[in-house]
């Protein structure tokens, strides 16, 4: 088995990867169908390949973070095609069911390159994980290159707020003197809490220096505020 850390400079920014690329319209994605059922890959078939290399999460060394080399043989045309690419490793990522847990969020170019990224974000109870996303990356082939996983297993975990929607906006009003720019949204964040899901409000704000906050949906407690870009 090879194990290896991988310094992907310049492709994905540290926020992108800590949150998983927030915009205007906050977390926006759709329901894929698979193009095909996907055969599952086993982790002998990874580790047995020396083709392969495997990085494992720091916090949590029996999880896969990424994946490198020749891993699959589905030819990536659209994202129902990255979709099968994941489901083929449901197994090996822990993914319970992946027509309902992931869901598709853009497609990319890789900048500088002749990759492309295929996004999906995680979902548990309708819910989005913010903390990490997950990115099937393809050459110009559309042959998988390399997959990035953010997917955590989730058990047991409420997703009811102890602290309202109006509660929130408050909040954010007394603490900035500013308004957010539309509702907050419900999240699952594993950022926070030294790897532990914590059920936040994500909310974008007006005319502040302060442009985005995170708040803990269990105390009201601001977890994260993002500053202009380049702060």
């Amino acid at each position: 088995m090879k194990k290896s850390v991988f310094a992907i400079i310049s492709v994905f920014s540290i926020p992108c990867l800590l949150f998983g690329c927030t915009s205007a319209s906050k977390f926006p994605a759709s329901r894929v169908e698979l193009s095909s059922p996907a055969s599952q890959v086993s982790m002998p078939d990874l580790t047995s390949n020396s083709d392969v290399m495997i990085e494992y999460r720091t916090d949590a060394p029996e999880t896969i973070a990424m994946i490198t080399g020749k891993f699959s043989d589905i030819h990536v045309q659209n994202e129902q095609d990255a979709a099968s690419v994941i489901a083929s490793l449901a197994n090996v990522l822990g993914i319970q069911d992946v027509s309902q847990e992931i869901m598709f969020v853009d497609r990319q170019d890789v900048s500088g390159s002749s990759l492309t990224a295929y996004t999906f974000r995680q979902y548990y109870e309708n819910v989005p994980v913010l903390s990490d996303v997950l990115k099937v990356i393809v050459d110009q082939s559309g042959t998988p290159t390399m997959l990035m996983n953010g997917y955590h297993a989730i058990e047991s975990f409420s997703v009811t707020p102890a602290v309202d929607r109006k509660a929130v906006k408050k909040l954010i009003k007394d603490e900035y003197q500013s308004r957010t720019d539309g509702d907050p949204e419900l999240g699952i964040s594993f950022a926070f809490r030294a790897g532990q899901p914590v059920l936040v409000w994500y909310a974008d704000i007006k005319d502040s220096v302060v442009k985005s906050v995170y708040a803990d949906a269990a105390s009201g407690e601001i977890l994260y505020a993002e500053g202009p870009v380049g702060d």
